[in-house]
């Protein structure tokens, strides 16, 4: 059950407004330090997201969501992917992508959902926009049995690779990438990402084997983890493209798509 409540240890909500007509329930949004970030609202129709059809069968490990988006081709397994079923939809009707769903212990036990527009970008507005829509989809369904905090988050600049594109749109940068099955004799590699090449992606080593090649081709549905690394390099590209992002109009859709490369 997530934690709704300003009661709740470690949580502190504003209080409701004064003078009401009728009771009111708090909302929850993006958490900030130790306060929840969201509204008093009167008890009535489903927020927007919240729809009938949303809650499907059960299903295991690798089922592919339907995406009016990319698909993932990175996902989630077990519980997480039951979580994945449960918000994706209503995450895209609000315009997001879903990019990846992690349950820890942080904070006792903490739901922490990665989403980002498709031009990836990820304002805390925006944040605020899909923890509102998503907090009383998840109370319904309430798929995980113990208290829980929701965090819904931008992917960060050391984000995951989850979708075809994400392997195009960052060559250049170094990467880590676990496999699900070893490939040459190996699950884990590092290295420089050098686009796709079919439904192989291409990494550049950043310590290839003494006689081997210094770069490898590995298969895309066989990718389980998928990382960029922190570098100076990515900072400042990252910084650049935000900066691109700042100055074009409100719905300006020119670059949406773009490589990160190509805003500066």
């Amino acid at each position: 059950m997530r934690v709704p409540s300003y009661a709740d240890a470690g949580c502190r909500l504003p209080p409701p407004p004064l003078a009401f007509p009728a009771p009111r329930v708090y909302i929850p949004a993006i958490t900030s330090n130790d306060w929840f970030v969201g509204e008093w609202v009167l008890p009535g129709p489903a927020p927007f997201g919240l729809r009938a059809g949303l809650r499907g069968p059960d299903f295991g490990a690798g089922t592919a969501l339907v995406s009016r988006h990319e698909q993932r081709i990175v996902g989630e397994s077990g519980l997480e992917a039951r979580l994945a079923h449960i918000v994706e939809p209503a995450i895209e009707d609000l315009g997001f992508r879903l990019v990846r769903i992690v349950l820890s212990g942080r904070d006792g036990l903490t739901l922490q959902i990665m989403a980002e527009r498709p031009d990836g970008s990820m304002t805390v507005e925006d944040c605020e926009t899909v923890s509102r829509n998503i907090s009383p989809l998840l109370d319904v369904e309430d798929p995980i049995d113990r208290d829980y905090h929701l965090e819904v988050s931008s992917p960060g600049i050391d984000r995951p690779l989850v979708r075809r594109s994400d392997f195009e749109r960052w060559a250049g940068h170094v990467a880590k990438i676990e496999l699900a099955r070893a490939h040459a004799g190996r699950k884990r590699y590092k290295g420089t990402l050098a686009g796709l090449e079919a439904d192989m992606a291409r990494l550049k080593l950043d310590a290839p084997p003494p006689e081997g090649p210094d770069t490898v081709l590995l298969p895309l549905d066989g990718i389980a983890e998928a990382r960029l690394v922190l570098t100076d390099a990515l900072i400042q590209e990252t910084l650049r493209a935000e900066k691109r992002r700042r100055r074009e109009p409100d719905g300006a859709e020119e670059g949406a798509g773009d490589s990160p490369r190509d805003l500066t």
